[in-house]
C-alpha cells in the first residue's frame, strides 16, 4: 500500500495533467486521492508547495531511470547514447511523468536553479560533461542548450511516440541517437 503522501502526489500528476495548474484545486485533488483536504495540507504548506514536491518526485524519478545501467568506466558517446535511450524509454513509459514535467518546466512555478540537486550521481554525470565540453569533446555550449539538443530530441519524440503520430523502431533510434550526438560533438 502506498503512503498518503505518494497518494497526494499521484493523484496531482493525474489531474494536472488532464486539466492544468489553475483547473486543479486542492479539494479536487483530495476527492481524487480519496483523502481529505486537512489530510493535504498536513503534507504540504499549500497547493503550490505541493506542485514543487511533485516536481522533485518525478525529476528524481527520472533522473534514476536515465542513469540507470550507466556504468562508471564508460565515457564519452556511449555514455551518452545510453542516458539517450534511457530518457526516451522512461518519457514513452511514464506518459504522464513526461506531459507533467514539460508543463512544470514551461510555467511560472518553475524556477530555475543550476544550483538545485535531485542527486549526487546525477550531479557526477553533469559534473562529467562539464569536463568534457571543457576539454573539447563536445561543443562549447550553455548545458540548457546541450540538454535541448539531446533530452529535449528525446522528450520531442517520445511525445509524438505517446500520442501515436510516429512509432520509432531500435534501429531508428540508433540512428537518432547517432545525429543527436554528432550534433554536440566538437568540430
Amino acid at each position: 500500500m502506498q503512503d498518503k503522501e505518494t497518494i497526494i502526489l499521484e493523484a496531482t500528476l493525474k489531474l494536472l495533467v488532464e486539466r492544468g495548474f489553475y483547473a486543479t484545486p486542492v479539494s479536487e485533488i483530495a476527492r481524487q486521492s480519496k483523502l481529505s483536504v486537512g489530510i493535504i495540507y498536513h503534507y504540504f504548506e499549500n497547493k503550490e508547495a505541493l506542485i514543487r514536491q511533485l516536481y522533485f518526485h518525478i525529476k528524481k524519478r527520472f533522473i534514476m531511470a536515465l542513469l540507470a545501467g550507466v556504468p562508471d568506466h564508460l565515457g564519452g558517446l556511449e555514455v551518452l547514447k545510453k542516458v539517450w535511450f534511457n530518457a526516451f524509454t522512461y518519457y514513452v513509459e511514464h506518459p504522464l511523468d513526461t506531459l507533467f514535467l514539460e508543463q512544470y518546466e514551461n510555467s511560472p512555478y518553475f524556477i530555475f536553479n543550476p544550483d538545485e540537486s535531485f542527486a549526487p550521481e546525477f550531479d557526477l554525470f553533469v559534473s562529467k560533461l562539464q569536463h568534457d565540453i571543457e576539454n573539447g569533446v563536445y561543443a562549447n555550449l550553455p548545458l540548457l542548450v546541450f540538454y535541448d539538443m539531446t533530452l529535449g530530441v528525446a522528450m520531442s519524440l517520445a511525445k509524438r511516440q505517446i500520442a501515436k503520430m510516429i512509432e520509432l523502431d531500435s534501429v531508428a533510434l540508433e540512428k537518432i541517437a547517432d545525429a543527436v550526438y554528432r550534433s554536440v560533438q566538437a568540430v
